[in-house]
């Protein structure tokens, strides 16, 4: 069991709003949430769980913590759709409870981080009004429709280590998915097609013993660059066992990591931008819009002598500068590749140098100026935080 509470806070003085809410949470696996969702009839409602997914109305929090019914109309909405999968004399909506763990849970936007370290405001506004993508049993990965809670499709893996990281490969209008998984010293790159769960895109890596975040940044030809950070791509033609050491062996020696940029126009060629010994833990994108460039920003730990703590470095590259210095990478021989080896290395370093970034374009589906908003703050005690308006 675990306990829970949510507590309102004020956007507009800072104030508590009545007392925190608290509830009893069972289960087992990782904490979800909480995440703020505007369904489509614009009805508000906060998701959590414990290895689980479930859902509770604002309208259920506001008056569970003030004792009244919320003024403000938005707050009051309720979609009798969610409403309609409560189970009797019960405030939570079930979304997903299985015998498989929910390990990741994400709105199907964009640049959406799940370390809260997303610097598009006009992502982090969306991501309350789109589809799920779900992980659960650590190897499944499925789109859950928000309007009806039912899978779209889903997508079989090994384990999956990280957050998938959502960008547009093809040109279908939809975003596709780039996943990460390790195993037997080998690091798998997939991108899943987010129209209908088929595989589009694969690269193999020795592994770089890393889970970090993966990002996509939109480019000036409408697709996506996906950036990623692994080590040597492994060639068919490679021995596997020989291209792994021994866990004491490759302890030995300094592991180098690269962060690569792959750019669907040419599947088969990654851009190293940069590699270093050093460990990220954690990183951002940033948009320099009136450069049409952005910043990739990332934490690293460098390990010193026994006697003295490690030290933490903060680096920010501008993307644009990074592909200048960039290093061509061709991935493994098949058909594909072997025509991709002929492309003219110009014509590849012309492409890169000629990209520029922007940010995700989204509609608005309310016009409502910031003004005749109320915000408020939900926070949970175990870190959690959603802002939003209404």
């Amino acid at each position: 069991t675990f306990d829970l509470s949510l507590t309102l806070i004020s956007g507009l003085t800072g104030r508590t709003v009545g007392h925190p809410v608290s509830f009893n949470l069972t289960g087992q696996g990782k904490l979800i949430g909480p995440l703020l969702h505007e369904t489509q009839l614009g009805a508000y409602y906060i998701l959590f769980g414990l290895g689980s997914i479930q859902a509770i109305s604002l309208q259920d929090i506001y008056l569970h913590a003030t004792g009244k019914v919320p003024k403000p109309h938005p707050v009051r909405r309720k979609d009798m759709i969610w409403e309609n999968l409560k189970k009797t004399n019960s405030s939570f909506i079930h979304i997903y409870r299985g015998s498989e763990r929910v390990e990741f849970l994400t709105p199907l936007v964009a640049g959406f981080g799940h370390n809260r370290n997303n610097l598009d405001s006009v992502s982090n506004l969306n991501s309350t009004r789109s589809d799920w993508v779900l992980v659960y049993g650590a190897s499944t990965l499925s789109v859950l429709r928000q309007r009806d809670l039912h899978k779209e499709w889903t997508f079989n893996s090994a384990q999956i280590h990280c957050q998938p990281a959502l960008g547009h490969f093809n040109n279908d209008g939809v975003l596709d998915l780039f996943v990460q998984h390790s195993a037997n010293g080998i690091m798998t790159a997939l991108i899943i097609n987010g129209a209908n769960g088929t595989l589009l895109w694969k690269a193999e890596f020795v592994c770089p013993r890393l889970l970090l975040e993966s990002y996509t940044v939109l480019t000036s030809t409408g697709q996506s660059a996906f950036l990623f950070w692994a080590s040597k791509p492994i060639k068919k033609h490679v021995n596997i066992a020989r291209a792994t050491m021994a866990p004491g062996v490759a302890a030995a020696e300094p592991l180098i990591r690269k962060l690569f940029l792959m750019h669907p126009a040419y599947p088969t060629v990654l851009l190293q931008l940069s590699s270093t010994t050093d460990t990220a833990v954690t990183s951002a994108v940033s948009y320099l819009e009136h450069l049409k460039d952005a910043t990739y920003i990332t934490v690293s730990s460098r390990p010193t002598t026994d006697s003295e703590p490690s030290t933490w470095i903060v680096e920010s590259t501008s993307l644009r500068a990074a592909i200048k210095r960039g290093q061509i990478i061709r991935l493994g021989e098949n058909e594909k590749t072997e025509a991709a080896g002929k492309l003219d290395a110009l014509e590849v370093t012309t492409f890169f140098r000629r990209l520029s970034f922007k940010r995700q374009e989204y509609e608005v589906t309310e016009n409502i100026e910031e003004s005749q908003r109320s915000s408020y703050l939900v926070h949970g005690n175990f870190g959690g935080a959603v802002e939003f308006y209404c």
